[in-house]
């Protein structure tokens, strides 16, 4: 749901399976979800998706960056993800 007065300026960069991005004027928005421990290949989806957010946030060097999302981790472990 977007606001009339924000309709001009709001555009879908990328929506696929594990994240959405959109800009809303001079804003990168980007929402996340991000695999669970015990998922197969864990790591090389996180990496993945890291990439992918940081490739289009250097697409639009010109907005603000606003990355939010489930990112399924622990900070108080020490596997590879959370550090």
């Amino acid at each position: 749901m977007i606001r009339d007065e924000l309709r001009a300026v709001t555009e879908t960069v990328l929506c696929d399976e594990r994240s959405v991005i959109i800009r809303v004027a001079n804003c990168l928005i980007v929402n996340v979800y991000m695999s669970c421990v015990g998922t197969v290949n864990r790591q090389m989806i996180y990496d993945d998706i890291l990439s992918t957010i940081t490739d289009y946030c250097g697409r639009h060097s010109d907005c603000v960056p606003i990355i939010a999302g489930d990112f399924n981790v622990n900070l108080g472990t020490a596997d590879a993800v959370s550090k």
